[in-house]
């Protein structure tokens, strides 16, 4: 399905893009009502003598209309957009083209939450939800930033941060990551996009905290803490949207 589903969004991206150009394009089958008073875009036609039967800028009258027409021009292209003066075939592409892109997001979606659903039945996964596993991690950061003052020196901090980070990637971390077709399912890909993107700012302060405590720097270590703290309370609220 999922293949199918691209495959119809790339198609109606297409057609969608070259009706749209067509939207300036009006046939001379219209009638002079809807025609008379246009302002043609370019140079419409030509004459014997190579020049345009009518010009560039030109306000269609009927008179030119008849003229071109004679001459079997079938499209003039014209300054104004309507819809009254949109070809019928291209409107309708137009329109068929945008049904398409809603009905293959809606596969791509409904896809989503078949691949979730086959996944849960089968492995039993993401038994824990991705607001959990969030809340559980920021506790943990929460928790760890309250013991550190409390205990005896800095290698004993720099261990604990170290220690504790490590659990929360191998943990939290990573079940956020493996949450992916829940998130997918639940919020669609733009959501998902955005949720990652605030995650993945905490994520790499979590690592950054861990490098900095490996190499000593408890300062840097606490900032990013606190840095990834924040972050992980954007990643919540976007959840929430």
């Amino acid at each position: 399905m999922r293949l199918i589903a691209y495959l119809m969004l790339t198609v109606c991206v297409a057609a969608g893009a070259l009706s749209a150009a067509t939207a300036y394009l009006a046939p001379l089958s219209l009638d002079d009502q809807v025609l008379v008073g246009r302002t043609l875009a370019q140079n419409a036609g030509k004459g014997a003598d190579g020049d345009a039967l009518v010009a560039e800028g030109s306000v269609l009258d009927e008179a030119s209309l008849a003229t071109l027409r004679d001459a079997g021009v079938k499209y003039v292209q014209i300054t104004e957009f309507s819809l009254s003066t949109w070809g019928t075939r291209f409107k309708a592409a137009f329109a068929l083209s945008v049904i398409g892109l809603a009905a293959g997001g809606m596969m791509i979606r409904v896809d989503a939450r078949r691949r979730l659903a086959g996944t849960v039945d089968r492995a039993g996964t993401f038994t824990e939800t991705p607001e959990f596993i969030i809340q559980s991690l920021t506790e943990s950061l929460y928790q760890l930033r309250k013991d550190l003052p409390g205990l005896p020196d800095e290698p004993a901090r720099l261990h604990a941060i170290m220690g504790r980070l490590e659990h929360a990637q191998r943990s939290h971390v990573a079940d956020f990551i493996d949450a992916r077709q829940a998130l997918i399912g639940r919020h669609g890909l733009g959501g998902y996009a955005m949720i990652m993107d605030r995650f993945a700012a905490a994520e790499r302060q979590i690592n950054r905290a861990w490098s900095a405590a490996a190499d000593g720097v408890y300062d840097e270590a606490e900032t990013c803490l606190k840095t990834a703290a924040d972050r992980l309370r954007e990643t919540s609220q976007t959840l929430k949207r």
